[in-house]
C-alpha cells in the first residue's frame, strides 16, 4: 500500500512471539497483493485492467473489503468513493509536475468516478468495474482493514497484548503488562493511554500541492476529482481501524453539520477536527477521545 507496517506483541515467549509476528506479517503481504494500486500484480489492478468487459473472479478478502467500501460511499454520501483510482493516479501526476491537472482530464475523469460503476456479486465472488478507464484505490480503508485483520490473527495466535501500526493508522489491543494502555500521542502533543480500540489521522501536513497560494491535499474529494483545499488535520477514534481509516479519509470533506450528524449517527466513534482555516476553532466529538457509545455502557 506504498507504507510500513509495524507491529508490537507481549507473548508468553519470544518463540511464541516470533511465530505469530512472522505469520501476522506474511497476512500483510498477501492483503497487499491484493489491495496495492502500486502493484501492476495486484488484485486491483487486474480489476482495472478488465475494466468494461463484464465481472471478473475476485479474492474473497478483495470482495469483502469492496462491499465495506460501498457501504462507506453509502454512509458518507460518496465523501469516501474507493473508485477515485483514476483521480488518484492524475493527482501524483499532479504533485510531482507541481501544477493541477487540465479541467479537460478533470472532467473525463470524472465520468469514471462513482459507486454505481462498481458491481458487486458477493454470492458469486465477482466484480465488475462496468466503464472502460476506471480502477480503484483502496488507500482510505485498506491500512486499516489490514491492521484488524492482523491484530485479529495475533489474538488467534494467544497474544491479545499487541499494537498494530499501519502508516500511522493504529489497531489496539490489550494494554501492555502493567499499564493502562498504550501511549498515543495525538496532533498537537496531547498523550492518552488506550487500549482495544483504533486510531486514525489525516491531514495535509506532508503530502500537498501549492498552486496559486491555494493548498491542495493528497487527500481527493472523490465527488470533484480536486484535492481538498485546506484540509483540517482529522482524528478518528473507533471500535475498528477499518472505521477509523475511512472517516478520517472522509470527514475532512464534509460541512460541519453532516459531520456532527454521521459522527451522531454512528455513536461508536469520537472525532476531532482541526481546521487550517485561521480564526476556526476546533471541534471535538462529545468525551473525545471516548466514543458516545462506550461512554453510555460505562458505569
Amino acid at each position: 500500500m506504498g507504507t510500513s507496517v509495524r507491529i508490537v506483541a507481549w507473548a508468553p515467549d519470544r518463540t511464541v512471539a516470533d511465530a505469530a509476528v512472522a505469520g501476522a506479517y506474511a497476512e500483510v503481504a498477501r492483503l497487499d497483493s491484493l489491495f496495492s494500486d502500486y502493484r501492476d500484480d495486484s488484485g486491483v489492478a487486474e480489476l482495472a485492467r478488465a475494466a468494461g468487459t463484464g465481472p471478473v473472479p475476485a479474492a474473497p478478502e478483495l470482495v469483502s473489503i469492496l462491499g465495506a467500501a460501498l457501504e462507506w460511499s453509502r454512509v458518507t454520501g460518496g465523501a469516501f468513493d474507493v473508485t477515485v483510482g483514476p483521480a488518484t493516479r492524475e493527482w501524483r501526476r499532479a504533485m510531482r509536475r507541481g501544477e493541477l491537472p487540465p479541467p479537460t482530464v478533470l472532467d473525463s475523469i470524472r465520468a469514471l468516478v462513482g459507486g454505481d460503476g462498481l458491481d458487486l456479486d458477493a454470492e458469486s465472488g465477482t466484480v465488475a468495474l462496468v466503464r472502460r478507464g476506471m480502477s480503484l484505490d483502496l488507500g482510505g480503508i485498506a491500512k486499516g482493514w489490514i491492521a484488524d485483520r492482523v491484530l485479529a490473527r495475533l489474538r488467534d495466535a494467544g497474544i491479545a497484548s499487541a499494537l498494530v501500526d499501519a502508516g500511522g493508522d493504529l489497531a489496539l489491543g490489550a494494554a501492555p503488562p502493567d499499564a493502562d494502555g498504550w501511549r498515543v500521542e495525538f496532533p498537537g502533543g496531547e498523550v492518552h493511554e488506550m487500549s482495544d480500540v483504533a486510531v486514525a489521522t489525516s491531514g495535509d501536513r506532508y503530502q500537498f500541492l501549492e498552486v496559486g497560494g491555494v493548498r491542495y491535499s493528497h487527500i481527493l474529494d472523490p465527488r470533484t476529482a480536486i484535492g481538498l483545499i485546506d484540509a483540517p488535520t482529522v482524528v478518528v477514534v473507533a471500535g475498528d481501524a477499518t472505521t477509523a481509516d475511512v472517516l478520517a479519509s472522509a470527514l475532512g470533506g464534509l460541512p460541519p453539520a453532516r459531520v456532527r450528524a454521521l459522527v451522531d449517527s454512528l455513536g461508536t466513534v469520537a472525532v476531532r477536527i482541526v481546521p487550517r482555516t485561521t480564526g476556526v476553532d476546533p471541534w471535538s466529538s462529545e468525551g473525545f477521545p471516548v466514543p458516545l457509545a462506550v461512554q453510555e455502557r460505562s458505569p
